[in-house]
């Protein structure tokens, strides 16, 4: 989810279909990882996918990625600012 996000904000275009291989950029995971996570996102219908090649955040998924993203940026700063981590 998070890197959803990130590639959105990075073209600033968050319905953009997004390739298993600009996915794999981002973060190098496992190519059997990767895809068993993403076919836990289409079931719970926070991404969306027609040929199993391309994947696309929901109106849902780009919900909840948002509030990941932030609830993680805040923990950043807390932690730096609060127990200088």
């Amino acid at each position: 989810m998070k890197i959803f996000y990130h590639l959105g904000e990075k073209d600033n275009n968050f319905e953009a279909k997004r390739k298993l291989a600009d996915l794999q950029k981002q973060r190098p995971i496992p190519t059997a990882e990767m895809q068993k996570g993403l076919q836990r996102l289409v079931k719970k219908s926070w991404i969306s996918t027609t040929d199993k090649v391309e994947f696309q955040l929901t109106k849902t998924g780009k919900t909840k990625a948002k509030r990941l993203v932030r609830i993680h940026r805040l923990w950043e700063v807390y932690l730096s600012k609060h127990l200088n981590i």
